[in-house]
């Protein structure tokens, strides 16, 4: 059965992998808002030939959104720009409030310059669903903080929806670093690393730009020319060695819709077909390097023809015909459409009459332009059915590398996916970090060392042990608990944004009563943008002994739980195939749920050997194929070459050292004995590669491991003094000087092993995200920043 999963498996991501690295260099995407099939077809017979008709490629789509039922622009958007169908009013956010990546964010973490261009608000549903994640469309201030978040390069359009007119950047951008471009004065903010230039009121210095230093917002009171917005970004952004994504919308083809105004609708389609002839000639240039693909969201108005389309109308208007709805009596309006020749029938006398008798201004005003413009488009020979959106299927147009994609029928969340999969190349290599989940209060944490206890107090009150040791460390997010939600959204921002792809929790499971899971189950998955990251589990089988601030006269340290029993296997694992494997978010290996045990030589003496264990692990693969999931992929944690043979015959598919460190060097228990107990990172990383190297041809895939670090001392008692006085966990040799430059070198080594590897593996595992109290973690922090992240960004993004 593995040997299946992992031949579908290697099927798919060679045809994944395809996709992402044969990938257009320069994709556009143009969205007409509201553009339906009739639009085009009635723009046709206005202009004659049309930009987008030049797309050789055509295909429908279809709108409707996760509940199967006529969308807004917030849920098409979203479909378009995340690949996912979800409910009406969300951006980036999917039917079951997951954040989901763009597209475009997607093109920016690939390296690629990016633009999201409209003709209306920049905070608007369709470029909203490029850059941001909220429940509601019109959270316009949330919208606009989380601009800055997204890297895009250039986001430009109609003033920001929602905010007074005289918007100023603080009103949106607090904690923001920005420069007021047409000013040249900069504003002082909070610097937070998201350097925007801002430009408002007046678009002339975006067109002076002549590079892009820094992301762009602009929105200027009017984008009424979106060609030359186009023309400007393609200028700005085609020198970008990586290629761009550029998104454009038409939006005021849905205003035209809504209002049932065939003029309006057809000079703003005109306009938006412009803009495509620009892509066009960028296209004409670079034809093997370019995808032009054009859309709508969805339909708006209901606009049907009939067979006798009479184009002279089309162009008139209420305004036109020097109609005031607003001021104009009953019998003077009908006398102005006599006088232009209109035919009016008695159906809209009628609704003219009943505009007349609304009492309120506003509706009244309302009522009376739509009972002239459905006069007007019956002349013309249309009709209009809403004023709303409609769940009819809208064109899709292709042109360029990969266009054949995009053919044929399909929902607009597939055509969304087939961008995200060409944003996202396949890692051969992904980066999987162990999590430590020790940062909050439990239950069984304050029974045994007292009300509201967490380890944040050890890494608080940590004591110097030797001239320029860098503690107590402070995390940049502050001693944060990590079985909160809103903290752990902002782990998987900066572990996704530095190419980590899979957290690997420290699972803590004892005949059956689970502890210090609420950082998982409470934490990660209910975060709203878990789908960024995967998560596997590591089950942590041993002892569990009070060794925090351990008495160095008492190396047995009290035991508080067990380890023990087939049983307990089975109760545990029993835990995990309910809880955690079929979802979504759970990583799986070659097609395989991920699935690792702790100390994994002494987990096979104490289930009885190697046989029994095998016969165990086929029994937990039974239930786990029984329940409709492919079998385990076993992995052995914490164990060294010599090991293999035994881990071979216990079932065990790979195996990895949870960590390197200076325990692993020939000579460091001697070295200590002589009070020589600080170590430099540099031997440490030395000694990784040796240890990588000792599974050479061992017969067993193994998944190599970095240490960022190795200090226990947190969890000695201050007052002992340094160098300590014996040898047991936690009083053990500390590594110094972990430069990020070297924790560089040594991930890209394990990279560059594991690609190498004829076992392919697919995996390097760091040590670890936050395991403070160890001296390992990543998670930014007060005294390097985000150095670490920034070395595993530069290797694993």
């Amino acid at each position: 059965m593995k040997k299946l999963f992992f031949l579908l498996t290697v099927t798919l991501v060679c045809a994944f992998a395809a996709v992402a690295d044969n990938a257009p260099k320069y994709v556009f995407l143009f969205i007409g808002d509201g553009m339906g099939k009739p639009h085009v077809e009635l723009a046709r017979m206005k202009f004659g030939a049309l930009n987008m008709d030049k797309l050789p490629v055509r295909g429908s789509v279809s709108t409707v959104n996760f509940e199967r039922k006529t969308t807004d622009s917030a849920a098409a958007g979203t479909a378009f720009a995340c690949g996912v169908k979800t409910r009406n009013s969300r951006l980036g956010i999917d039917a079951d409030g997951n954040w989901i990546d763009s597209c475009a964010v997607l093109a920016k973490r690939q390296g690629r310059r990016c633009a999201v261009l409209t003709t209306v608000g920049v905070n608007n549903a369709t470029p909203a669903a490029f850059y941001a994640h909220v429940m509601k469309r019109n959270e316009s201030k949330k919208i606009m903080e989380q601009f800055p978040d997204s890297k895009i390069d250039i986001l430009a359009g109609s003033g920001i929806d929602g905010m007074k007119k005289d918007v100023k950047p603080e009103d949106f951008l607090s904690g923001k670093a920005y420069q007021m471009e047409q000013t040249a004065s900069a504003v002082k903010v909070d610097f937070t690393g998201n350097e925007i230039q801002v430009i408002a009121k007046d678009d002339a210095p975006f067109f002076a730009l002549k590079s892009l230093k820094q992301p762009v917002l602009v929105y200027s009171p009017g984008v009424d020319d979106l060609a030359k917005y186009v023309q400007k970004s393609i200028e700005l952004m085609q020198d970008s060695p990586d290629g761009f994504f550029m998104m454009a919308e038409g939006g005021h083809i849905d205003h035209g819709g809504h209002g049932n105004n065939a003029q309006y609708m057809l000079d703003e389609f005109r306009k938006f077909d412009q803009a495509i002839g620009v892509a066009l000639k960028f296209y004409a240039q670079h034809p093997d390097d370019t995808l032009i693909l054009v859309s709508a969201d969805h339909h708006t108005g209901g606009l049907s023809l009939t067979d006798k389309i009479n184009l002279p109308w089309l162009d008139v208007t209420p305004d036109t015909l020097k109609i005031s709805c607003k001021k104009d009596a009953e019998n003077v309006i009908l006398e102005k459409m006599a006088a232009a020749k209109l035919d009016v029938n008695d159906k809209e006398k009628g609704d003219l009459h009943q505009a007349f008798d609304i009492a309120d201004a506003r509706k009244h005003e309302n009522a009376v332009r739509n009972a002239v413009l459905h006069t007007i488009a019956r002349n013309a020979g249309i009709a209009w059915s809403t004023y709303g959106h409609t769940s009819d299927e809208v064109y899709l147009f292709a042109i360029g590398k990969d266009a054949d994609r995009f053919a044929g029928n399909q929902e607009n969340s597939d055509v969304g996916a087939k961008l995200k999969k060409m944003f996202t190349p396949e890692k051969q290599v992904k980066a999987m970090a162990i999590y430590y989940p020790h940062w909050h209060v439990y239950p069984r944490g304050e029974e045994w060392f007292g009300k509201n206890w967490t380890e944040w107090e050890f890494v608080k009150t940590q004591a110097p042990r030797y001239s320029g040791h860098p503690v107590p460390i402070e995390p940049l997010m502050g001693y944060y608990d990590e079985s909160k939600p809103e903290n752990v959204e902002k782990e998987i921002e900066l572990a996704s944004d530095a190419g980590l792809d899979i957290f690997l929790y420290d699972w803590y499971c004892y005949d059956g009563e689970v502890i210090m899971q609420e950082a998982l189950d409470n934490g990660f998955l209910k975060a709203r943008n878990r789908g960024k990251m995967k998560f596997a589990l590591m089950w942590c089988y041993h002892d569990r002994r009070n060794r925090f601030r351990a008495v160095i006269d008492d190396p047995g340290a009290e035991l508080i739980m067990r380890a023990g029993t087939p049983d307990e296997f089975r109760k545990c694992f029993d835990i995990v195939l309910e809880k955690y494997l079929g979802r979504s978010e759970y990583y799986y290996k070659d097609g395989h749920p991920f699935f690792s045990i702790f100390n994994a030589v002494e987990f096979i003496a104490k289930m009885g050997g190697p046989e029994k264990v095998k016969a165990l692990l086929d029994e937990a693969d039974a239930k786990a194929v029984k329940k409709g999931l492919p079998t385990i992929h076993w992995n052995a944690m914490h164990i060294k070459s010599p090991h293999i043979p035994m881990l071979k015959a216990a079932g065990f598919d790979s195996c990895a050292a949870y960590n390197i460190t200076c325990h692993d060097l020939p000579d460091y228990k001697a070295r200590f004995n002589k009070g020589e107990q600080l170590f430099d990172y540099r031997e440490v990383a030395d000694i990784h590669r040796v240890f990588w190297q000792s599974f050479d041809n061992g017969g067993l895939m193994y998944l190599p491991t970095v240490t960022r670090g190795w200090d226990c001392s947190a969890r000695c008692r201050n007052e002992e003094p340094f160098p300590w006085r014996a040898h047991f966990y936690p009083y053990v040799g500390i590594v110094r000087n972990n430069t990020p430059e070297i924790f560089k070198s040594l991930l890209a080594d394990a990279k560059k092993r594991a690609e190498n590897d004829p076992a392919k593996p697919g995996v390097v595992i760091i040590n670890a995200w936050n395991e403070y109290t160890e001296g390992c973690w990543l998670v930014p922090d007060k005294n390097i920043g985000d150095a670490s992240l920034q070395a595993v960004k530069s290797v694993f993004r």
